[in-house]
């Protein structure tokens, strides 16, 4: 059995559209990975820095609170950016599973 030609332009159609959603996600996941690593940045250095200057200016109970508060933000702010970064590779692999299935269906539409 084989497929007429109309059919397989339909379906070669819904191919290019699944690869064109392919290219999206693969941006998504840049743009998820850019957010990850500011987070990071944001955590290590803008986050270390206040604190040490809290810690240099402000002495007392209410300073050693405010610190350790501080320091389960950056622990927060941390492992969403570690999130994030899961987040982004996850969607690259499905990205490329649908890739590759995409191409296997090509090349079974195409008959090649």
């Amino acid at each position: 059995m084989t497929l007429s030609e109309k059919a397989r332009l339909r379906i070669m159609s819904a191919i290019n559209q699944i690869f064109f959603d392919y290219a999206a996600a693969e941006k998504q996941a840049a743009q998820l990975d850019e957010l990850a690593e500011k987070l990071s940045n944001i955590s290590t250095s803008d986050m270390e820095k206040i604190l040490a200057d809290v810690d240099a200016a402000w002495k007392g109970d209410n300073a050693k609170a405010f610190l350790q508060k501080g320091s389960t933000i950056q622990n927060k702010i941390n492992t969403s950016a570690g999130e994030l970064k899961k987040i982004a590779e996850t969607i690259r692999t499905i990205s490329e599973n649908l890739h590759k299935a995409d191409e296997d269906a090509v090349v079974l539409v195409s008959g090649k």
